[in-house]
């Protein structure tokens, strides 16, 4: 009989790293930890054998790196749901994990219960980015530095994600004084963002 818990696969080169997160989700009654692995072709071979519900991966390992991993994980398993933890915020690490299939992006200052929140926003087939993530993936579709549109540019990569837009009510809260707006949201490879007021970016699954 299938678990009502979350399965979830950690994905680091760090032994304390993946301690500490199996710590984490052993206080959480609807977690737990199915397996771990070191390195992107462990977490390759783990996704196959394990067929976890949500899987945390690093990006920087030795080897395979964990962009990698992620795409070779989602070419197996099309459904994979795969949420990046990791510590850099640089925009070559941010639209490549993106485009290669994760559907969140996390950076390892973000508070526990905040990450346990994306975990169980991932398994339900959202999303999930860390604020300034989502601030970058917006101002530059919106206000793109990148002049050139070569392959390598930051444009480039945010024009390659598959993307379209569509609007939602949405009720703000305390942001809009409990009014309810109307928002243009912005989707990225299943990840809805909205542009709010022109200015403020954030992700749309964190809110009501």
């Amino acid at each position: 009989m299938k678990s009502d818990r979350i399965r979830v696969l950690v994905v680091d080169d760090h032994a304390v790293v993946r301690a500490g997160i199996r710590a984490l989700m052993a206080e959480f009654d609807d977690i737990q930890v199915a397996g771990e692995a070191a390195d992107g072709a462990a977490a390759v071979a783990r996704a196959a054998e394990l067929q976890p519900d949500v899987i945390l991966m690093d990006l920087v390992m030795p080897e395979v790196d964990g962009i990698e991993a992620i795409r070779r994980i989602t070419a197996a398993q099309p459904k994979a749901r795969i949420l990046a933890l990791t510590s850099f915020s640089a925009d070559d690490k941010v639209f490549p994990a993106l485009k290669a299939g994760a559907r969140g992006y996390l950076l390892k200052d973000t508070e526990p219960q905040d990450l346990v929140r994306a975990i169980r926003q991932i398994h339900r087939g959202e999303s999930s980015l860390h604020p300034c993530i989502a601030r970058t993936v917006l101002q530059e579709f919106h206000h793109p530095m990148a002049q050139d549109d070569t392959p390598e540019s930051l444009t480039h990569q945010l024009l390659q994600l598959p993307r379209h837009k569509h609007k939602r009510v949405i009720d703000f809260g305390d942001w809009t004084k409990g009014h309810k707006k109307e928002v243009t949201l912005e989707t990225f490879n299943n990840i809805d963002l909205a542009f709010i007021s022109g200015d403020e970016a954030t992700v749309v699954d964190l809110l009501p």
